[in-house]
Formats: C-alpha cells, sequence, structure tokens
C-alpha cells in the first residue's frame, strides 16, 4: 500500500510540475524563467545610430515636380523654393500641404473633403476626383509622383 501511495505522490507532483510549467514557442519552461535559450529568436537592434538614420531619410531633400513648387508657392504661400531646382525634404512638403488643408477648411477629421469648394487645386496635385477618400496619413503616397529623390537623375514628373 505505501508502494502505491509513493506511486501517486510522485504522479502527483509531477503533475503539479507540469502546472508549474508554461508551454511557450513549444518548449516547456518554468514560470518566471526567461526564454533565451540557443534557438530564441533575437530582436532587432534598436541602437541610437539605427533611428538617426532613419530619421536622415525623412529629411532628405527631394527635387519637386513643376507643378507641386508652383502649387506650393502661389497657393500655400512658400516662398522659399530656388524656381530654378526646387528641392524641400517630403516631411516639409506634407507638413505644408497639412498646414494648407486645415487653412481652407478642408479637413474633416482624419479625411481631407476634397469634395468642398477650393479644393480643385489640391485635386490636380494629388491626382484625386472629388469623391476619393483621401486621408491626412496618405498625403505622403499621394504626392510620391511630384518627388524625385536625390539618386534618381531627371525631372520630377507623373510617375505611378
Amino acid at each position: 500500500l505505501e508502494l502505491l501511495e509513493g506511486a501517486g505522490a510522485s504522479a502527483g507532483a509531477s503533475a503539479s510540475s507540469r502546472a508549474a510549467k508554461t508551454k511557450t514557442k513549444g518548449k516547456l519552461q518554468a514560470k518566471g524563467e526567461k526564454s533565451g535559450g540557443p534557438g530564441a529568436r533575437k530582436r532587432p537592434s534598436t541602437s541610437k545610430k539605427a533611428s538617426k538614420t532613419k530619421e536622415a531619410k525623412t529629411q532628405v531633400p527631394m527635387k519637386l515636380s513643376p507643378a507641386l513648387a508652383a502649387f506650393l508657392q502661389s497657393e500655400v504661400g512658400y516662398t522659399d523654393i530656388d524656381q530654378a531646382s526646387p528641392v524641400l525634404p517630403r516631411s516639409e512638403v506634407v507638413r505644408l500641404l497639412s498646414a494648407y488643408v486645415k487653412d481652407k477648411g478642408l479637413g474633416d477629421g482624419r479625411r481631407i473633403a476634397l469634395e468642398r469648394e477650393g479644393a480643385e487645386k489640391l485635386r490636380e496635385i494629388l491626382d484625386a476626383k472629388p469623391d476619393d477618400n483621401v486621408l491626412f496619413i496618405t498625403l505622403r503616397h499621394k504626392i510620391r509622383r511630384h518627388l524625385v529623390g536625390p539618386e534618381e537623375d531627371g525631372v520630377a514628373g507623373p510617375r505611378k
């Protein structure tokens, strides 16, 4: 009988030890123990160098298409653009367009109301129809065709 009780106790102990362990990514692991064995996935580096590189990419001056440069000068009132070779970072262009939309009252929450009066020239720049649903967050995608990076040769123009 003692033998049976001893076996039952060990079976109960193994069940409780199993309950104390959690299954993580296909491996049994004791609670509170960190995963990090030889097969563990490494997290991407978040060093200062990597973040500086990412910031620098958004601030790279890009050539503007003649249409966008004219729009920024005449409609937005941005006069710091050189006519011979108009260059601005994409983040600055998005900031200027967002300010223009808000000043003209074309903002409708997260959406830009292109169907409103006064949005005709903006529709031409964004290559959108009055009933298109354009969000503020998609402005950088919409103006992409008007920007040419420094590594690309040629003049900015319509591209898709």
